[in-house]
């Protein structure tokens, strides 16, 4: 597909709601008033959404826990949490649902190993044995006390090293994946730069501290989405405790010391961290009636009193909606100098957003790119950006429904001069040749 190159893109309101959004008569006075490509402007109002059992036990256990637990307190902007950063999001979307400094750089301690996790299952595989090499019985701090040459699997020191934190477990996994902790920490960084952790460096691959090692609690729920939707990954971080089989060792038994992972319903991660430096980290995850959250806290004084209080909070405050599945069209737009020139815009995946339960406003909006033809079908065209209470919160692509070619000129008197211009140009140089 060929785009104007001096074409900026085209902000505009989209049409409403596709049927299979319910709120979709519900626009306002401004429905039917046709703006630019035909498309109108509107806004829907949420109707109250009905609360489950699980949903209502929750704000009821977070009403009671307001009472009698300070920090678990909504306050103006959410809850009130002892760390100096913390996040919700949605953990299918990434939409923020409450923060607290979320972009300011700290050391984020083990939580790092969500990365080493994240590039052992990409590039390794988890039944390959691995060889345990000499020096790493010196690594400081939390261990599996792993021998030199002791026979392990990959999967099992993923265990070792997501269960208990094993810094000794995250160095084996780096040398094997990366050849040498220094490639391997190099591979960490390209990883990042590929997600678009803009806020975030590595220096080694177990997160002890290290000058110029930091994250956000925005990048770190970034990569906590990343790693949770690679095959392998959740049954890492939700594992309460395991026996790992040992012939070299006797300590085979790994525990979590998240006591979020054992006494929070529904929670299923992720990752612990502590140093002095970082104080208190830890990113959680829960889900409650089909729907995940992903909580990050940085230095912490309780990292999971923090937690409980944010999880409850979104839990309590918010509800997933589903405004259209991926393959609706969203819209119709003219293609200058295309055939045909109307073009259907779908989905290209499902638009779901998370809501307050009180209600709020969603308006959806269409940005364009600059569409010249060709346009083959499923090329990228433009974005759907949805707004909840004035703020964005989702951009979905857009994408061709069908193709569209050039048009191609059906004036027949055009055509006859054109195709009979050759023949008389011959003619008339042989006139004039033969004087």
């Amino acid at each position: 597909m060929r785009r104007s190159p001096a074409a900026l893109p085209a902000r505009i309101p989209a049409s409403r709601f596709s049927p299979a959004d319910p709120e979709g008569a519900a626009a306002g006075p401004g429905r039917g008033l046709r703006g630019p490509f035909g498309l109108s402007s509107f806004s829907v109002r949420t109707s109250r959404l009905p609360c489950c059992s699980g949903f209502f036990l929750r704000a009821l256990a977070a009403a009671l826990s307001a009472c009698l637990t300070p920090a678990a307190v909504f306050a103006d902007g959410g809850p009130a949490v002892s760390a100096s950063s913390a996040i919700a999001v949605d953990a299918r979307g990434g939409q923020v649902l409450w923060s607290k400094n979320a972009s300011v750089r700290r050391p984020m301690a083990s939580t790092t190993k969500m990365m080493t996790a994240l590039l052992a299952l990409e590039l390794g595989d988890p039944d390959e044995v691995i060889t345990v090499p000499k020096g790493v019985e010196r690594i400081p701090e939390m261990s599996f006390h792993l021998i030199p040459g002791e026979k392990l699997t990959l999967r099992d020191l993923l265990y070792a090293m997501m269960v208990r934190s094993a810094n000794d477990a995250a160095a084996v996994v780096a040398r094997h994946i990366g050849g040498t902790e220094e490639r391997f920490v190099e591979l960490m960084n390209l990883r990042a730069k590929e997600l678009g952790l803009r806020d975030t460096h590595f220096r080694n691959p177990s997160g002890l501290h290290a000058e110029g090692h930091y994250s956000t609690a925005a990048d770190l729920a970034r990569l906590a989405r990343e790693a949770i939707a690679t095959p392998g990954f959740n049954e890492l971080c939700s594992i309460r405790s395991i026996v790992i089989e040992r012939t070299a060792s006797r300590d085979r038994l790994l525990r979590n010391t998240a006591r979020f992972l054992r006494e929070y319903p529904g929670a299923d991660g992720i990752k612990t961290g502590y140093t002095r430096q970082a104080g208190r980290c830890f990113v959680g995850s829960a889900t409650v009636d089909g729907w995940r959250v992903i909580t990050v806290v940085l230095n912490s004084a309780d990292a999971g009193a923090d937690t409980r209080a944010i999880m409850d909070y979104a839990f309590a405050r918010f509800a997933p909606r589903t405004l259209a599945k991926a393959g609706d069209i969203q819209s119709r737009v003219r293609v200058a100098g295309g055939e045909p020139e109307e073009l259907p815009l779908a989905l290209e995946s499902d638009v779901v957003v998370c809501v307050p339960r009180g209600g709020g406003k969603l308006r959806k909006l269409v940005e364009l790119r600059g569409l010249e033809p060709p346009v083959n079908r499923g090329d990228r065209v433009g974005d759907l950006i949805v707004e909840v209470d004035g703020r964005p919160v989702q951009r979905i692509a857009l994408v061709a429904a069908r193709d569209v070619a050039p048009r191609r000129s059906r004036n027949p008197l055009f055509l006859a001069v054109l195709g009979s211009f050759p023949a008389g140009y011959v003619f008339v140089r042989r006139s004039r040749n033969g004087r």
